[in-house]
């Protein structure tokens, strides 16, 4: 309370920047890896295949985490926006929590028989831990973007979303040049469009991962007690104020 911001200028640091970029890079490197391994190892499948299932789960997980995560843009409500920021934060935890979990324990399981010298191992997977960990990836996620409001999280669910969508444009195309090549033209023009809407898609999350790391709030004056502060004169760039109390600005707000 009564505090003196007269002059001050506000927003981002140059750290604050490296890091956002830092962690849009880390992100859109492990989602890569795992979304490229995912969908590779899908291509080809039929509703034959024992696999088949695992393609609708990759379908759908990667679907919701790039459709909620690039219409975000197009929605003006608040708590819309804050809806498929949470859908598409889980989508991608799971995704992820699936590849990675059941890549681990797969890596792990073979170490363990070569170290224990139990003989050949013979090749398998291991779905209970993927599945475990898309339950627990899902959630973790979920649970964060409604707890927490913090820039470098937003920034990794919209790259996040940003390379599932490109997934799901992948594999939905491959999907509709098939069915082309059957000669089912109406099943493969719908599967193209749906390509093509999901790649606009992409384009979209791509641009709010940028506009969020270029106007995230660099200083937080959230839920504060403003009550009598002086801001006369500040220059006040990136500053978040949602909540505070008692805040009568009186300076540039840019």
């Amino acid at each position: 309370m009564g505090a003196n911001f007269e002059h001050a200028q506000s927003g981002q640091t140059p750290r604050q920047r490296i890091v956002w970029i830092t962690v849009a890079i880390a992100v859109a490197v492990l989602v890569g890896h795992a979304i490229s391994r995912l969908v590779f190892g899908v291509l080809g499948q039929t509703p034959t295949d024992r696999a088949w299932g695992y393609v609708i789960a990759l379908l759908i997980s990667s679907g919701i985490a790039g459709g909620c995560s690039g219409i975000r843009s197009l929605v003006k409500q608040r708590r819309l926006r804050g809806l498929a920021t949470v859908l598409s934060g889980t989508a991608s935890g799971a995704l992820i929590g699936f590849f990675y979990a059941g890549t681990s324990t797969k890596v792990l399981m073979d170490w363990l028989h070569a170290w224990f010298s139990l003989g050949e191992n013979p090749t398998q997977n291991y779905p209970q831990a993927a599945i475990a960990g898309a339950v627990v990836g899902g959630l973790g996620v979920g649970i964060a973007c409604l707890q927490c409001q913090s820039a470098t999280l937003k920034i990794a669910v919209s790259m996040a979303g940003a390379l599932a969508a490109y997934g799901f444009t992948f594999l939905i195309g491959a999907m509709a040049i098939a069915v082309l090549n059957t000669r089912h033209l109406d099943w493969g023009m719908a599967l193209s469009l749906v390509s093509l809407i999901y790649l606009w898609l992409t384009v979209k999350s791509l641009a709010i991962a940028l506009q969020q790391i270029k106007h995230a709030p660099g200083t937080l004056f959230r839920q504060a007690n403003l009550t009598a502060a002086r801001f006369a004169g500040a220059r006040l760039t990136h500053t978040d104020f949602s909540g505070a109390i008692g805040a009568l600005i009186i300076g540039r707000i840019l």
